[in-house]
């Protein structure tokens, strides 16, 4: 049999959770390995992780999550709040992943650290580039930097004065 070719149509799928639709793109077999993109604006799974699906494919069940807020998954709402930990759990059951390992880029990361944190037996391994240390005070109003506000407003009002305010240079 002929694998089809890796490209975002031939990997592309939604994957129903109990509170959300999960968009992810999925190539290989082998051990599971989950890649959770960053925050930037227009971030996907497969944005951030394409070349590295197309070269681990061929060992390992790559599935880049695109999170709920970006792409196609559902967006967060009151009611689910961003618990990004508690989507990850439900993706992880809805595939029928018990444990997988964990590669995630900024945000990814910080995905990565709560899931391991919150369920060690469901992480056989973390990879983050370029994620903060997660915690209180990353989250908390007074600890929260400008950069972290900005990221937060911009999601909760995606307008074009406030993806401005995120992408702008500053000195």
């Amino acid at each position: 049999m002929t694998a089809l070719p890796i490209t975002y149509e031939s990997t592309y799928r939604l994957i129903t959770t109990t509170d959300y639709e999960i968009q992810v793109n999925e190539a290989g077999d082998g051990p599971p390995v989950f890649m959770i993109h960053g925050t930037g604006p227009g971030a996907t799974g497969w944005s951030n992780f394409e070349p590295s699906i197309r070269g681990l494919a061929s060992n390992f069940r790559c599935i880049a999550v695109t999170m709920p807020g970006w792409g196609d998954s559902s967006p967060q709402s009151v009611e689910t709040g961003r618990d990004q930990g508690r989507a990850m759990v439900q993706l992880m059951d809805a595939m029928g992943i018990d444990r997988a390992a964990i590669v995630g880029n900024s945000m990814g990361g910080a995905v990565g650290m709560v899931l391991a944190t919150a369920h060690p037996q469901r992480v056989s391994h973390l990879v983050m580039m370029g994620s903060g240390i997660w915690g209180v005070n990353v989250l908390a109003p007074s600890g929260m930097s400008e950069g972290m506000r900005t990221i937060f407003q911009t999601y909760e009002d995606p307008s074009k004065e406030n993806f401005r305010r995120l992408v702008e240079e500053r000195s």
